[in-house]
């Protein structure tokens, strides 16, 4: 009893460990990338900081609701992220830093919440990395800090104390309040984490943990209520209206969902076919529910599988983003060794597997290493440019944003994801930069102007070249940036 005592924190130290390592070596390699979206996540904290009120002022000509605030996404990790920048500063390395305090948090507790249900540590590993590369092209987004709220609540959940299921519910709506569509996957697996523990009590138990949760579940709503009131300044009404016009004006009517659908099933949308992916965790659903012998595994599946259908009913284009193929992929690693068949076919699985992955993750893995290993390129003759010319507006993407400006950007400043007027985003024509504006961006984000080629002396983007193959939508040095219609070569 004691030996097991002492070994079970060295066993906690064995795991986790090379996780905070692991993060800590891609935070130093410039992990994230860059998300076309970054600049949106972070101009609020970054306009409060500098006694701004609750906007983001980057955004301003892309619709007048968000003119004067902020509430086209929930505000808690707006919140959290002016927090930081109070205590970090505004660098990119600030940035990073945060974002990857969020990753090891949501590893850290993911690896314990896995090795509570008996997953085996190999297989944990191979989900945190997994979850690394899910996440390495969502930037600066939300995702991060929602994630680690919900498998924080999602593992406190899982123990019986009162103070521990209040910690889980509070850590559930931190989360939902940072990052929305994740209450897709965490109310079906709150669930199955609080079915599965009823079930195992006896009645009279039973009446006495719901009891408990039930109020914990109260004090959770007062608790996370008092911190979304004071975030939206008790603006209620008109926080609801701008979340509601911002999700509709992003969804898509039912044809054009089906039509996404068949796009990813089928083109992969510039990736390797996702339903390569879809048609083997079909597969390990079939296997477990007529092959399998636990019950969790079932229901967990079945949940799982909810899930995804909600999600794709609900807000397809979120299938584009990480998280769905890693919840995915999750599903597909964490049911296969529970299905009961001979350990030759289970070794066949295993290894279509590994194959299935590598080749869906094949496009996420060359953009991520090639970015990780390109050269970065400082450009002190862009901000020479924009100190002799401070009476222009300024057009900045995610990757000037980063390796131009070193996020410290112009007062006049526009995100180039949201230049154009809603409900479209970026600029498609070169005629559309109004005057007074010049485009600060990377060379193959300025390529997504039409009639861009004809522009003189504006050279195309270089491919990525693998073994004498080019990868057309990976560029070769996405870091490379330039001042359009102004060429700094």
């Amino acid at each position: 009893m004691k030996n097991a005592i002492l070994n079970k924190p060295r066993s906690l130290v064995l795991l986790l460990t090379p996780i905070v390592i692991f993060w800590l070596v891609l935070f130093s390699l410039g992990y994230p990338l860059p998300h076309m979206d970054d600049l949106a996540f972070i101009g609020t904290p970054i306009n409060l900081i500098n006694g701004g009120d609750f906007v983001n002022p980057w955004l301003e000509p892309w619709h007048e609701r968000v003119s004067d605030r902020f509430y086209i996404q929930p505000p808690l990790q707006q919140i959290l992220l002016t927090g930081w920048l109070i205590l970090a500063g505004v660098s990119t390395q600030s940035f990073l830093l945060f974002q990857c305090f969020w990753y090891i948090i949501a590893s850290i507790f993911l690896a314990l919440m896995l090795k509570k249900y008996r997953v085996s540590i190999p297989i944990i590993f191979l989900i945190i990395i997994l979850y690394a590369i899910a996440m390495a092209e969502l930037g600066l987004r939300s995702e991060a800090v929602g994630v680690a709220w919900g498998i924080t609540g999602l593992y406190l959940l899982s123990y019986e104390t009162r103070w521990h299921s209040w910690g889980g519910f509070t850590c559930l709506g931190i989360s939902i309040l940072s990052y929305l569509t994740i209450f897709i996957y965490l109310i079906p697996l709150t669930a199955l984490i609080i079915g599965d523990r009823v079930f195992q009590k006896s009645p009279s138990r039973r009446i006495r943990y719901l009891r408990d949760l039930i109020l914990s579940l109260i004090g959770a709503i007062a608790c996370v209520g008092i911190i979304f009131l004071l975030a939206i300044n008790f603006e209620i009404t008109r926080f609801f209206s701008d979340l509601i016009w911002h999700s509709q004006i992003r969804r898509q009517p039912l044809m054009a969902n089906l039509q996404t659908i068949q796009e990813l099933l089928t083109y992969g949308h510039g990736k390797i076919i996702y339903g390569l992916l879809y048609g083997f965790y079909l597969i390990t659903i079939i296997l477990i529910v007529s092959k399998g012998h636990k019950k969790f595994p079932l229901f967990f599946a079945l949940i799982l599988t909810f899930s995804f259908l909600f999600n794709a009913a609900l807000y397809v284009t979120s299938m584009y983003q990480g998280i769905f193929h890693f919840m995915m992929s999750l599903g597909i690693l964490v049911l296969l060794p529970h299905i009961k068949l001979p350990q030759i076919i289970k070794n066949i699985l295993w290894g279509l597997t590994f194959i299935v992955l590598g080749l869906h993750y094949s496009f996420d893995i060359l953009s991520t290493v090639n970015y990780l290993c390109s050269p970065k390129i400082e450009y002190p003759q862009i901000q020479n440019y924009v100190q002799k010319h401070p009476e222009l507006t300024y057009i900045i993407d995610d990757y000037a944003a980063r390796f131009a400006f070193n996020y410290q950007l112009p007062s006049q400043t526009i995100s180039w994801t949201f230049a154009n007027k809603a409900p479209n985003f970026w600029l498609v024509s070169p005629e559309q930069i109004p005057e007074n504006t010049v485009m600060i961006a990377s060379l193959f984000r300025a390529n997504y102007l039409e009639s861009i080629k004809e522009v003189p002396n504006l050279p195309d983007w270089p491919r990525l070249k693998i073994l004498g193959y080019q990868v057309n939508s990976i560029a070769r040095y996405p870091q490379e940036i330039i001042i359009f219609p102004e060429t700094i070569k």
